[in-house]
């Protein structure tokens, strides 16, 4: 009988186990907010970090996606200690009661500026050929104007997250998460047709001759697009952040 009683507790021990880590279980409510300049990306970073989070399977992390209401105490002001204002808002708005921490993700700012062009005026020579009447081939060599151009964006982002207790309202982990980037292209343009005919000039003895050496440098910027796509540069910076909030949230300790 002892050796069937202790073969059936054998039996439990993946129930035991199953519940010994279900109590062990860390829920955190994930909610996202925006300032007017960064509204409408606050719910593309909160489905991001989640799932950022996911990937890391912690067994002991559960993730609610928040509502991101402005009903939410988080919403405008962030404490260093909200109370038991945070338990009753919980109890209000969600049915897991079970909610151990709250993850806000507030992005401050999130701006990208255009700065102002730079144009420069350059002395070109275009070389035409021409075939004559008789068969032989004629260069003619004249002077042109074209124009180099610079185009930069900035992009600014500036995103906090707080990890804060759903009993007593303790701000368990918080830090502010900062990313600036330039963008920048150069390209030139020139009113006529013929601008794979045109080369850049060099100074030689007090004028200004062909210069052979730079001519396919001069014909790449004619080819290169006139406008900044920012949209690769913010996903990379965006991803950078998710995931940074990601790691600090399962590196986070609660028993200490």
């Amino acid at each position: 009988e002892n050796l069937l009683d202790q073969s059936q507790t054998y039996k439990n021990a993946a129930i035991l186990q199953n519940q010994a880590l279900q109590c062990a279980k860390f829920p955190i409510l994930v909610e996202a907010y925006a300032n007017r300049n960064a509204s409408g990306i606050e719910n593309t970073l909160q489905n991001a970090v989640i799932e950022s989070i996911l990937q890391k399977k912690d067994p002991f992390i559960e993730i609610i996606k928040g509502n991101n209401s402005s009903r939410s105490p988080f919403y405008s002001r962030r404490e260093q200690n909200y109370g038991s204002e945070i338990n009753r808002y919980i109890t209000t708005n969600y049915y897991q009661n079970n909610i151990k921490a709250v993850l806000t993700i507030y992005i401050n700012q999130f701006q990208i500026y255009d700065n102002p062009p730079r144009e420069k005026n350059l002395l070109g020579i275009e070389v035409m050929k021409y075939t004559l009447e008789n068969g032989l081939d004629s260069i003619v060599e004249k002077e042109v104007n074209y124009r180099e151009i610079e185009k930069s964006k900035t992009i600014q982002i500036a995103i906090t997250y707080q990890l804060v207790d759903a009993i007593q309202g303790k701000i368990l982990a918080q830090r502010t998460i900062q990313k600036s980037e330039n963008q920048n292209i150069k390209f030139a343009r020139t009113d006529k047709n013929t601008s794979y005919s045109i080369y850049p000039t060099r100074l030689f003895m007090n004028q200004f001759v062909k210069d052979d050496a730079n001519y396919k440098q001069l014909q790449q910027l004619f080819q290169q697009p006139d406008m900044l796509d920012s949209q690769p540069i913010q996903n990379r910076l965006l991803n950078e952040i998710q995931n940074q909030i990601a790691y600090e949230i399962i590196q986070f300790n609660p028993e200490k």
